[in-house]
């Protein structure tokens, strides 16, 4: 790829494609700006994105050309620039551009959306999901994850609280509610191979709590309310002294205080929940 910064007259009304890079967390938020950087530089944008976000993808933007790894690698596509994905922010005026960001800019299948919206709405609670661990290395794991437990221990009773934490079925099943909650595991869902189905059980829930991860992401892009607790010094993304972010209007950053523990996220957070 190219590592060159253009300027805006080498972009503009130009074929670009913009490559995956790192993880479907930062494939979704790159996403965000694709639509604002088209209309900046009336260019022709062209996205090669993971499998299992391509269906999605093509859903959300039809005035763009997706593409997975494979039909890039089969055809002999013709550009005049190849970007990696993550470069599009160096091309975007902040926070002047993203006055025109979309909420939501990403939409599950319709018939999966209709099969979740019934199966959720069907025990006529608040159906809350929660997600608690985040990064694939060992120091982002214990500065982003907490303990469900802790959390749940917060949240209102007379509720569903669903599993959204990939592989942590056994786990989830030792959590314990004394307040008539009802937890609930959707073992049918491997969100690491079938991510429509989990953008359209996302997109029915009433509200995310979650941590630094790939699900806070997929229910921003959704436009879902969202409760993210971040550690005191967070991922770039999230900036330093705002309660809010740029590119998801559905979140609502939850901060962790230099000598705060996780609990005191949770009890201010409850104090934000609109039931």
């Amino acid at each position: 790829v190219q590592i060159k910064k253009f300027i805006k007259i080498e972009l503009t009304s130009k074929k670009i494609v913009f490559f995956l890079e790192q993880g479907l967390g930062d494939e979704v938020f790159f996403s965000s700006m694709l639509d604002i950087f088209k209309n900046k530089f009336n260019a022709d944008i062209n996205v090669v994105v993971s499998d299992r976000l391509k269906n999605i993808f093509k859903k959300s933007f039809t005035n763009l050309n997706i593409y997975s790894i494979n039909e890039i690698e089969k055809n002999d596509f013709k550009f005049h620039l190849r970007l990696p994905f993550g470069s599009i922010m160096e091309y975007l005026s902040f926070p002047k551009d993203f006055k025109y960001l979309k909420t939501p800019f990403l939409y599950p299948d319709l018939k999966l959306n209709d099969f979740w919206k019934k199966k959720l709405s069907c025990n006529n609670s608040l159906n809350i999901g929660i997600s608690w661990q985040g990064g694939t290395k060992r120091y982002q794991k214990e500065k982003r994850s907490f303990n469900p437990q802790e959390l749940i221990n917060y949240l209102p009773s007379n509720i569903n609280i669903i599993n959204l934490q990939p592989n942590s079925e056994i786990h989830f099943s030792k959590i314990k509610s004394n307040r008539n909650q009802k937890l609930i595991s959707f073992n049918s869902i491997n969100p690491l191979k079938d991510l429509e189905n989990y953008f359209a059980l996302i997109n029915n829930l009433d509200y995310v709590f979650t941590c630094d991860n790939s699900v806070a992401h997929f229910a921003g892009s959704l436009g879902i309310k969202t409760f993210l607790f971040l550690s005191n010094i967070p991922d770039y993304r999230w900036l330093l002294k705002t309660d809010r972010t740029l590119f998801y209007k559905s979140i609502k950053l939850i901060r962790k205080k230099k000598e705060e523990y996780w609990n005191d996220c949770f009890a201010r957070s409850i104090k934000m929940l609109r039931l």
